[in-house]
């Protein structure tokens, strides 16, 4: 994935992983968080999804002492006669966001918006762009579509490409072992697109609920990336 953008994603700017359900966009994320924390960088997690699970994000190598979680899955309740479910939760990520990043001090930043069906507003977009360059983190959108148009400097979109099954012994039954994923640069700001790679998310064979990401760079598509 380093390979795939040139180096990795980039601080004061905002990058989308767009994905349906299961495709793997908030392991890809909490990968990039694990280096952060692994630097000893202080993280923020915005869920607005209602979708973080810690012992997933331990078992991706994220401290948890250095992590931040807020939860806005349900809105905003002082704006409840004045809009909808899905306009209430918007507005509670986005305003977390802007807290968290006017605060200052986070490596990273990732801001979960579900599968909310619209995208943000241009003016809460560039509100977002903004209040991420100030504060010198690396802003993680990852949502079942693109969010925040063209102030996003980078988008990812992650999709299955098929299921992997595997045999304990000759013979023996198949079973699920995990899925084959791609992730393609479909926008990148800082130059190139197209670029892709494949990600193999394997299931522990004894059911510890542990995914193990495998990148394996589409060496010709980050060619034409540089």
């Amino acid at each position: 994935m380093d390979a795939v953008l040139d180096g990795g994603i980039a601080r004061r700017r905002v990058s989308e992983i767009v994905g349906c359900s299961g495709a793997g966009r908030t392991a890809l994320a909490a990968a990039f968080v694990a280096v952060a924390t692994r630097r000893g960088e202080v993280v923020a997690w915005i869920d607005g999804a209602g979708a973080f699970d810690p012992a997933s994000i331990v078992a991706a190598g994220v401290d948890l002492s250095r992590l931040l979680w807020i939860s806005a899955r349900d809105g905003n309740p002082l704006r409840r006669n004045a809009a909808t479910p899905f306009e209430r939760r918007r507005l509670a990520i986005l305003k977390a966001a802007e807290l968290v990043l006017d605060a200052g001090g986070f490596g990273v930043v990732v801001i979960d918006f579900g599968n909310l069906k619209y995208p943000i507003p241009q003016s809460a977009a560039l509100r977002l762009a903004r209040a991420a360059g100030r504060s010198g983190a690396a802003v993680i959108v990852i949502a079942s579509r693109r969010m925040c148009g063209t102030f996003a400097a980078l988008s990812l979109a992650i999709e299955h490409a098929r299921p992997l099954f595997s045999r304990l012994v000759p013979g023996s039954p198949a079973i699920f072992a995990g899925l084959k994923l791609q992730a393609t640069v479909t926008r990148n700001k800082l130059g190139g697109i197209g670029a892709s790679a494949i990600i193999r998310a394997m299931v522990d064979p004894i059911g510890r609920c542990a995914t193990q990401p495998i990148a394996t760079v589409n060496r010709q598509a980050a060619a034409g990336h540089s």
